[in-house]
């Protein structure tokens, strides 16, 4: 396989060649213009792959690892490192260096551009916002710390100081990360947002657990209490829309209760948790009621889709929260039981977007239904058609397309 030095150079060469041989044309063939788009894309992914290894020679300052934390981490998880876990010191300033270059990853060329166009068109982010630079600010302004689960390794930025209660906190998260990554780590290949999104909750619950308890254990034994949480960091997740401060919240938050009773269960719990991982939001948040059976609906689809995701539980009822109070959408969003959404071409440099909906009852799909048309009456987007059609008594559609010939292709069977 090519490295990214030599095959960056190939891609720019080819797009370029590409755009001058083009110029004296008038038309440009579809074909050739999604090639050039598949090409522009892969070099962005390969700058910034090329620009997280500069990151990487020009930051080489490992941490060194005090010998008892490691073993208070693995006595906690009753597992051995496999191999001696990495955590480096990067600058403040290129962590968010790293971490965008770690989503053009796991999301793939155009992966990021493609949600930030379902997003918008579901009506999660507003036309101006950013779903990738707000997803790396809130993870990197006033960060201490970061671990990348793709490479199983640690970073910590300049402000990190060892003698710090804080700091070991921190370093017993990026322990315990690295841990449960060496013996669980991520598929192969990206698994999609949903399931991606609770195996990230689960592991990072572990290391908020274990990083509340060494708080705990030093309040005991020292009377030291966490500092309070950055201001500016406050302000700017305080700035992020609702479908972003939930996304934000969810890992963290979610995963530590959910994960307290596993690890409260000893190690063979913990292990049964980390091999059959949960698969969806739903499971996460609403652990105590169990799926009554559904009979599945058969999804649509389209040859055109190049961009297909569920938005579960969670982005259900961040879509609700748009036009009605929480306590009136609770009960409903726990209703649902399985949802799938697709971008799609629909004319010249626009997409139609299809999202269908399945929860588990009639009566709550008749709410439902009532919500979305309110959705649609008062959060309409210039230019586009927005609608609704119910597939059977239990399952929704909802559509955004630009055309209206698009729009009246959805709203049938």
């Amino acid at each position: 396989m090519l490295s990214g030095k030599v095959t960056l150079p190939i891609l720019i060469g080819l797009a370029i060649a590409a755009t001058a041989w083009m110029k004296p044309s008038n038309s440009v063939s579809p074909e050739i213009e999604k090639e050039l788009k598949v090409a522009k894309q892969q070099i962005q992914t390969l700058e910034s792959e090329l620009l997280a290894q500069k990151t990487l020679k020009s930051d080489d300052s490992r941490i060194d690892i005090p010998a008892l934390l490691l073993a208070k981490v693995e006595q906690d998880f009753s597992l051995r490192f496999l191999t001696p876990p990495t955590i480096q010191r990067i600058s403040d300033e290129k962590i968010g260096d790293r971490i965008e270059a770690y989503m053009d990853s796991i999301y793939g060329p155009g992966g990021l551009e493609d949600r930030q166009e379902a997003y918008r068109l579901i009506g999660w982010l507003a036309p101006d916002d950013d779903f990738f630079q707000q997803s790396v600010a809130v993870k990197s302004v006033g960060a201490n710390a970061w671990f990348d689960d793709q490479m199983g390794q640690g970073w910590v930025t300049n402000r990190f100081a060892i003698k710090n209660i804080t700091d070991q906190a921190i370093l017993i998260r990026l322990l315990v990360r690295i841990l449960i990554h060496q013996h669980f780590p991520p598929q192969a290949s990206y698994p999609g947002d949903e399931v991606a999104r609770t195996r990230e909750a689960i592991h990072m619950g572990l290391a908020a657990g274990a990083e509340m308890r060494f708080f705990a254990n030093s309040a005991r034994s020292i009377g030291f209490l966490p500092q309070a949480i950055n201001t500016s960091t406050q302000r700017l997740f305080m700035s992020l829309p609702d479908y972003l401060k939930r996304v934000t919240l969810f890992p963290a938050e979610v995963g530590k209760d959910y994960t307290e009773k596993a690890y409260m269960g000893g190690a063979e719990s913990l292990k049964i948790l980390l091999k059959n991982p949960p698969s969806s939001t739903w499971n996460l948040l609403i652990p105590a009621l169990d799926k009554a059976p559904v009979k599945r609906v058969n999804f649509s689809n389209s040859e055109k889709a190049y961009l297909m995701e569920k938005a579960g539980y969670l982005g259900l009822r961040s879509w609700l929260a748009l036009v009605e109070s929480s306590e009136n959408i609770e009960e409903l969003s726990r209703c649902w039981t399985d949802d799938q959404y697709f971008l799609m071409e629909d004319t010249d440099e626009t997409a139609t977007l299809v999202w269908e909906i399945q929860l588990s009852n009639s009566a709550a799909m008749d709410l439902l239904e009532k919500y979305a048309l309110s959705f649609i009456e008062h959060k309409p987007q210039q230019g586009r058609y927005l609608g609704i059609y119910r597939i059977s008594s239990n399952t929704l559609r909802f559509f955004n397309t630009a055309s209206k010939i698009t729009a009246e292709k959805w709203s049938k069977p």
